[in-house]
């Protein structure tokens, strides 16, 4: 009996230390961040990650007395770049790699992080910190020859010898980190931030070749297949670098080279929805015009209309966006598809400012009913029809459509200024203004403010009758609004800027004096 109750309580002390055992490994394992921020004890700290062109807050936590804070990550934290932020949440301590190797501890004076942060824990992110603090020191001494050579000439050699020497030591050292870090983390932001040599001794000189080199290499080292590569801040600039200084800007071009990416570059399905809404949603407002050996002018905006109906339309990315925002990219390129470049112009009727004071003495007055618009229109249809204005001019200039209001007052203060900057267009028989009041407008009051702005230079037109939908049919997101078409009514663009536009005219006009 006595030996049997010795048994039970030394099964007991050995239940007891094996569950202290399993705790304390359980508790070494867990997913902790521990920060040591030695100069805001007592204040709200935030966890955040990078989603490719996003910062999402994960966690928050208070830091004690001793200025330490502690968070319990998720089991499967995600590799890749993340950051600590104050309390306002508009800027950032530092960034860090995390890469599911806990205990993960980090010390620093966040008002001094640069050359205080450290991990004593984690040899990846003391390698990034490192790297960071000798970039400050090399860019710092560089400003500082910059200065020199100003004050002392480009003739100054030694400064010349060493800047050199400053961007070979950078360039050797990244080249070791980049060895060292292949495969990790790390590396995937150091294939992100640094670009292939610009010049290669194996490749003749001559400048296209070398470009084209260099166009090939710019993806050569990244593995698109990563999880990690979209959870870093340094995919997003770099597309977008690749896609304005190294692919050509022609839609045909861009569109052709999106599809590559996407399709031979093995990327994950996140990465993918990724790309291609910050391609869509860069090109979607792009108002360049593109004059090819055709000489027809080609609009960037083809391309978000291309990519649209590729990856949107045809259920490609239906799993990645909800139905509102499939829906709203639809409706979208539905509204602008009809109104890009080369499209003939939407059914516009409009009457001049003779036809509109006969149009409103027959009732077609402000504020008038739908219904008996309608009504009135009907009985004087054949009447109108021969007073609206005719778009299709065939051999005669270009027309430009300027939509405005008088209740605009960017359009009350800017339309004598576009009038001047248009006037030798106008006087040179190459451009044509149609102002097209967009706005139910007493009679009066319009004629009254083109007297007084003196507006004779352009043509006037109005919508007494109520026939169109200006905002919707054109996509007038603003007054003052443009539309240039050729002379048979075919757009040639729309959205543009007056300075975009008198470079488009400009262009127009160059063409027309080589031909």
């Amino acid at each position: 009996m006595l030996i049997a109750i010795k048994l039970k309580s030394f099964q007991r002390v050995l239940l007891i230390f094996w569950i202290f055992f399993i705790s304390f490994v359980y508790s070494q394992n867990q997913n902790i961040l521990t920060l040591k921020l030695e100069d805001i004890p007592g204040s709200k700290v935030f966890l955040a990650g990078y989603e490719y062109d996003q910062i999402l807050i994960l966690d928050s936590a208070h830091t004690d007395m001793n200025g330490t804070a502690v968070f319990k990550c998720p089991d499967q934290v995600l590799a890749g770049m993340y950051l600590i932020t104050d309390a306002t949440k508009s800027s950032s301590y530092f960034d860090f790699f995390m890469d599911g190797n806990f205990p993960l501890q980090i010390q620093c004076q966040v008002h001094n992080a640069l050359t205080t942060l450290h991990s004593s824990t984690h040899a990846i992110n003391e390698s990034y910190f490192e790297w960071n603090r000798k970039l400050s020191n090399w860019n710092r001494d560089l400003e500082r020859c910059q200065i020199l050579r100003e004050t002392q000439g480009n003739q100054s050699t030694d400064v010349t010898h060493t800047i050199a020497q400053i961007q070979k030591r950078s360039l050797m050292y990244c080249d070791s980190l980049f060895k060292k870090n292949y495969t990790n983390v790390f590396g995937q932001m150091l294939k992100l931030k640094i670009n292939p040599p610009r010049t290669y001794s194996k490749v003749p000189a001559d400048s296209v070749k070398q470009r084209l080199e260099f166009k090939r290499r710019y993806w050569q080292f990244i593995d698109f297949s990563k999880p990690e590569l979209i959870t870093n801040p340094f995919l997003a600039p770099r597309i977008q670098e690749y896609f304005e200084n190294w692919v050509s800007l022609h839609p045909d071009s861009v569109t052709a080279e999106i599809f590559r990416m996407v399709t031979n570059m093995h990327m994950q399905k996140k990465s993918k929805t990724y790309v291609i809404s910050h391609l869509m949603t860069i090109y979607e407002n792009r108002n360049e015009l593109i004059f090819d050996k055709s000489k027809k002018p080609r609009g960037m905006q083809d391309v978000f209309v291309e990519l649209v109906n590729t990856y949107i339309r045809s259920g490609f990315l239906d799993a990645s966006f909800d139905s509102e925002t499939r829906n709203r990219m639809l409706n979208r390129i539905q509204q602008i598809e009809p109104l890009l470049t080369g499209k003939p112009l939407p059914e516009l009727l409009v009457l001049d400012t003779m036809n509109t004071r006969i149009a409103q003495s027959w009732g077609f007055k402000v504020g008038i009913s739908s219904e008996n618009a309608q009504r009135l229109y009907e009985l004087r249809k054949a009447q109108l029809e021969s007073m609206f204005y005719s778009f299709n001019t065939k051999n005669g200039p270009l027309q430009l459509l300027l939509f405005w209001s008088t209740d605009c007052p960017h359009c009350i203060s800017e339309l004598p200024i576009i009038q001047d900057r248009l006037k030798p267009l106008i006087e040179s028989g190459l451009l044509k203004v149609l102002a097209i009041n967009v706005i139910d407008t007493d009679y009066k009051g319009w004629l009254n403010f083109i007297r007084e702005k003196n507006l004779n230079f352009f043509k006037h037109y109005a919508d007494p009758v109520h026939l169109n939908k200006f905002k919707t049919t054109f996509d007038i997101q603003a007054t003052p609004a443009f539309m240039l078409l050729d002379a048979e009514s075919t757009i040639i663009s729309h959205h543009q800027s007056l300075t975009e536009l008198l470079s488009t005219l400009q262009k127009i006009q160059n063409q027309s004096n080589t031909r």
